[in-house]
C-alpha cells in the first residue's frame, strides 16, 4: 500500500480546510522515493467546483482526501514536476480503491485546471526520502 499511515486531521476555522495532525507517509513506486507530508500541512483537498460535487463527490470525501492531500502538497512545494505530480494523484486515487475511469476523471480535472495552483509554489521543504 503506497500510504503508510493514516490521515488524523481536523477541521480549520472555516471549515473549508483541513489540518494534519500527524505526518502523511507516501511511498512512490515509480520514483522509488518516500514523500512525507508533515503534521501541521492544511489543505482544501479537492478543488472541485461546487456545481460538480453531485457528479463527483465532496472535496473533502474520503476516497479522496489522502490523494489530494498528496497532490497539493506536491503543487505547494513543487519539487516535482507538474505532470510527474498529477500521475501520483492517479495512481494514489487507484491505490486508495477508486476505479482507474473515475480516477482518469480526476486526473484530467488536474491537468486541465491545475497549471494556475502548481505555480504558485508556495511552501519549499524537504519532503522525499530517496531509496
Amino acid at each position: 500500500m503506497p500510504f503508510r499511515n493514516e490521515l488524523k486531521t481536523d477541521w480549520v476555522e472555516n471549515f473549508d480546510r483541513i489540518i494534519l495532525e500527524n505526518p502523511l507517509e507516501y511511498w512512490d513506486e515509480r520514483s522509488r522515493q518516500l514523500f512525507v507530508i508533515p503534521e501541521g500541512f492544511v489543505t482544501d483537498c479537492a478543488s472541485i467546483p461546487q456545481f460538480l460535487w453531485s457528479v463527483l463527490g465532496h472535496p473533502f470525501g474520503k476516497n479522496i482526501r489522502k490523494a489530494s492531500t498528496l497532490h497539493d502538497f506536491l503543487y505547494r512545494n513543487t519539487v516535482v514536476k507538474r505532470k510527474v505530480a498529477d500521475q501520483m494523484f492517479y495512481d494514489a486515487l487507484v491505490d486508495e480503491g477508486m476505479d482507474r475511469d473515475r480516477a482518469q476523471v480526476y486526473y484530467a480535472g488536474v491537468r486541465i485546471g491545475g497549471s494556475k495552483a502548481y505555480l504558485k509554489g508556495e511552501e519549499i521543504c524537504d519532503i522525499f526520502i530517496p531509496y
